[in-house]
């Protein structure tokens, strides 16, 4: 084949992404206060745009907590950024009571720092030693001096040295579970009972006791810190109702966000010099910017929360506990527009509906197939397979295999790994694991 050098014309058809069609994508994701936060820096650099937020809006009886629908007196301080000590703060506190050398405070300081939420050390004391320069005999020493800090199971390193540290210090006297614990916690967790009461000589009941006396500590410690006790609100989005057979949609920011032109000021501006009207022009043409794309922002909101209670409808009634099978894709095709664009409308909102708040993108669940047409969503199925554990016979818990059968017959097609894969997201053990002794 005979290669040619040379010059040669082409067409080519592609999409140059201009900052304005990027930030209109980027408007659409926006949960309300994304969005008032972005409107007041444009307004701080655009004299033509008048912006007010009414920030007492946050406070009325529209914002509520997830799923819990009582009505609350709400301040303003409930959606202030949370102050709540750090675990670090919390440990670091204590540290000043101590009698400790200047090296055992600085390394048991740098080990307060290397704690996560959940109160675990996230490095191990040889590399700690080795970064502080200090002797193992001195890291292993001040580790000690952590974990005897408040809360109880601080600085541990595992589930099971977190659960050893609180049964030795609160519960010296259960000699048994200790045993377990620091002998046998595989083979205990494994519900390897029978292997453990040969060994120890003692009956399964017996671990049975300790199993149930283990629940009540806490295998996260570290929240008992991070957590301020106090209720947590969303601010919903999108609030929904429903009235005389007909559904109403309102925009939180419509409440909220005021903006206007300054028509007095553009006038004034656009009788000064040339550059001045270049500049006049600018803000303009960013003003009419913005009020198209926020026109279409809403718009297209609109149509994606009609599709959305055109299939959920019972749910948001309370007239069902569950979803409806309902995906992305569907509710693009019913408004026409791409699976990404439902996917940015649904990022990081909530909606206030009768029933309750709900983060936008949990309404979405997958379909199992049925014996009839209608199918079941990925929530009722977990629901079902969740009432089916509630109501086994615990000494005889129901296997995965078993549970498949049982949803069989009622006509619904799901294979044992996939019972097995739901019942794993809904944090509920093996039947092995689940069966009691006692």
């Amino acid at each position: 084949m005979e290669m040619k050098q040379g010059l040669f014309q082409t067409q080519q058809l592609g999409l140059n992404m201009t900052q304005e069609l990027q930030q209109a994508i980027q408007l659409l994701q926006f949960n309300t206060m994304d969005l008032i936060q972005f409107m007041e820096n444009i307004a701080l650099e655009n004299p033509l745009i008048d912006l007010e937020v009414n920030y007492l809006q946050l406070a009325d009886s529209s914002t509520m907590k997830q799923k819990s629908f009582q009505n609350s007196t709400l301040s303003l301080d409930q959606f202030a950024p949370s102050t709540t000590q750090s675990i670090y703060d919390y440990v670091n506190s204590q540290i000043i009571s101590l009698n400790l050398s200047r090296t055992e405070e600085n390394f048991l300081r740098f080990l307060a720092q290397s704690l996560d939420e959940a109160g675990y050390l996230t490095i191990s004391v040889e590399e700690a030693c080795n970064i502080m320069g200090v002797s193992t005999e001195v890291g292993q020493r001040v580790l000690q001096m952590l974990q005897n800090l408040e809360p109880p199971g601080i600085g541990a390193r595992t589930v099971q040295e977190c659960i050893l540290l609180q049964l030795k210090r609160l519960y010296p006297q259960e000699t048994e579970a200790i045993t377990i614990v620091e002998k046998y916690f595989h083979d205990f967790v494994n519900k390897k009972w029978h292997k453990i009461a040969a060994t120890l000589h003692i009956n399964i009941a017996s671990i049975q006791h300790v199993f149930d006396f283990i629940q009540k500590l806490n295998p996260r410690p570290g929240s008992v810190v991070s957590s301020d006790g106090n209720e947590h609100y969303f601010i919903p989005d999108i609030i929904i109702h429903y009235e005389k057979g007909k559904w109403h949609i309102r925009f939180k920011e419509e409440d909220m966000i005021d903006y206007r032109f300054n028509e007095d000021y553009y006038k004034k501006l656009q009788t000064g010099h040339f550059d001045l009207y270049n500049y006049t022009k600018k803000h303009f043409n960013q003003y009419r910017w913005l009020q198209k794309s926020i026109e279409q922002r809403r718009n297209t909101m609109k149509a994606t929360i009609h599709a959305i209670i055109t299939k959920q409808a019972s749910f948001f009634l309370s007239k069902k506990n569950y979803l409806q099978p309902m995906t992305m894709k569907e509710i693009a095709e019913d408004i026409e527009v791409h699976e990404s664009t439902i996917s940015r409308v649904v990022k990081n909102k909530y909606i206030k509906a009768p029933s309750g708040t709900f983060l936008l993108k949990d309404l979405f669940t997958n379909s199992i197939s049925t014996d009839n047409s209608n199918g079941v969503s990925v929530t009722e199925m977990k629901a079902k397979i969740e009432k089916l554990i509630n109501n086994e016979n615990k000494y005889m818990p129901l296997s995965d295999q078993d549970l498949t059968k049982l949803l069989k017959e009622e006509g619904i097609k799901i294979s044992r790994r996939t019972v097995a894969k739901y019942r794993d997201e809904l944090h509920i053990p093996t039947s092995a694991k689940r069966k009691r002794y006692d």
